[in-house]
């Protein structure tokens, strides 16, 4: 396929979750997949993070929560019809990346939901503003909080204030 603008592809660091494979559709330019569908809390991740959104999903279905997974695909352009679905029938909005929260993903989605006039309840998953050394992926996952069992916890807390 040919591009009219230029592109990035993000590679993960390790090795790539290839356990998503019975949910992949075709990549279309700008457009998430949805996972799993159900009603209240929308998992909106990105990246490596969606393979802990399955994870966190399991968990909250577990504790009682029903829980919709999406894949966003792309950070830009935002599947903003997506975006859109979403707040109809999801009381919280869960964004997910593995990137630091100030200007990422999570406040970009805000930002277009703010641009909407539509107050969407949104909690942030992403790294710490903060110098992070490096290290092995999961022990840094665990110390800055965002395994699969700290984020479950998180939104728990949340969904309860």
């Amino acid at each position: 396929t040919k591009f009219s603008r230029p592109i990035a592809i993000r590679y993960p660091r390790g090795a790539a979750c290839l356990a998503l494979e019975e949910y992949e559709q075709p990549i279309a330019l700008g457009k998430g997949e949805v996972l799993i569908e159900e009603n209240g809390i929308a998992l909106v991740a990105v990246g490596s993070m969606v393979n802990t959104a399955m994870h966190v999903h399991d968990a909250l279905k577990e504790a009682g929560i029903a829980s919709t997974v999406i894949n966003m695909r792309f950070v830009t352009p935002l599947d903003e019809e997506l975006l859109l679905q979403l707040s109809d029938n999801h009381s919280v909005v869960v964004t997910m990346e593995e990137n630091v929260q100030a200007g990422g993903f999570g406040e970009k989605i805000a930002a277009f939901y703010q641009e909407k006039g539509m107050q969407i309840r949104q909690m942030f998953v992403a790294l710490p503003n903060a110098f992070l050394e490096h290290g092995e992926v999961s022990i840094l996952k665990e110390k800055v909080q965002l395994t699969p069992e700290a984020i479950t916890e998180r939104i728990q807390n949340f969904v309860q204030c």
